[in-house]
């Protein structure tokens, strides 16, 4: 069955480089509050706003100055900070606008989006209503193409989906702001649709197809 999302959380990271430390923390901080800054501006609640810890390591670059005397390029150290920044949208019209402020306000990597439903209990109960009707309807095809009558039910059982994969991962390094697809969470999954993060009107959030597998066994006569 389809459904339509009434929720979305963002997962963004804002990444800082630097040779030294303290310059790298400082942008990354001063960063991270620019864009929290941007969100309640959106007037998202703070309580949707979760930061994670800061997280460091080092890389090692070329520098573009050689050194005269030898022509041969010099290898820098350098400072890598990054923040993750979780926005829960409970507005799903406005995440177009949401996620065009958020990298215009210094995010730099779009880790993770979900797009999801508040009320996945009472349709995942519709589908497995609509499953078991579907299994007795295919079973009396079946048993009365070949003479016989169901008397009883034996057993039935639901076999669980894992089929829900994010399209996005959650990594480092996921920078293209020209297109970004949804993707299935919590036994739900989205139809693709492509939008552009800065269009008023190029965002569609598509449906939920929220599904249930049962497996009934039957007693013939």
């Amino acid at each position: 069955m389809q459904v339509i999302p009434d929720r979305v959380v963002l997962s963004v990271g804002i990444e800082s480089i630097d040779r030294s430390l303290a310059i790298a923390r400082a942008a990354n901080e001063k960063a991270i509050k620019k864009v929290l800054s941007a969100m309640r501006e959106l007037n998202i609640p703070e309580r949707n706003l979760n930061t994670d810890y800061i997280s460091l390591s080092t890389q090692t670059h070329h520098d573009n100055d050689c050194d005269r005397q030898d022509g041969r390029e010099r290898l820098m150290r350098c400072y890598v900070v990054r923040r993750t920044l979780t926005i829960d949208l409970r507005d799903v019209s406005k995440f177009d606008k949401v996620l065009s402020t958020a990298l215009d306000a210094g995010v730099t990597d779009v880790h993770d989006i979900q797009f999801l439903t508040t009320e996945v209990r009472k349709y995942r109960d519709q589908a497995r209503t609509m499953a078991i009707r579907a299994a007795r309807e295919k079973a009396n095809l079946f048993v009365r193409e070949a003479g016989t009558e169901i008397t009883s039910v034996i057993s039935i059982k639901e076999e669980p989906d894992y089929g829900w994969t994010s399209f996005y991962g959650r990594w480092w390094g996921w920078r293209d702001r020209g297109s970004y697809s949804q993707m299935s969470q919590n036994a739900v999954s989205v139809d693709s649709a492509s939008f552009a993060p800065g269009s008023s009107e190029s965002f569609a959030p598509g449906q939920l197809a929220v599904t249930a597998k049962i497996a009934v066994t039957y007693a013939l006569k």
